[in-house]
């Protein structure tokens, strides 16, 4: 079993794989890259946002998400990869955020 101090550099491995497959998924497509991307994206929010990151993590993975549907609309009909890689990434960040704001939503309740 992974120590505590090894689950952040677990999430930190898999976000760079995700982003590797959302990049290798510009290029070719497979149906099963959503499903790996959005386990990774769990897995991530899960062990690699930590309480003092949760904010930040929050307002960047909005910013993010908001600004990747513009983005994917504005770069694929004259590169139509960038906004395939864009919108892939955006899947593994959506279960990311979803898993972290849970969190959030849990700890302020839990204080309540």
């Amino acid at each position: 079993m992974a120590s505590k101090n090894s689950l952040p550099m677990i999430g930190a491995w898999l976000f760079l794989l995700g982003l590797v497959i959302a990049i290798v998924g510009g290029f070719m497509s497979y149906s099963w890259m959503p499903w790996i991307l959005g386990v990774i994206g769990i897995v991530v929010g899960l062990v690699n946002i930590g309480d003092k990151e949760v904010n930040h993590f929050l307002v960047a993975a909005v910013a993010f998400l908001l600004s990747v549907t513009s983005l994917s609309a504005v770069f694929t009909p004259y590169i139509p990869q960038v906004g395939t890689i864009l919108s892939l990434f955006g899947v593994m960040i959506a279960p990311a955020a979803a898993i972290v704001a849970l969190k959030a939503i849990y700890d302020f309740a839990k204080e309540q």
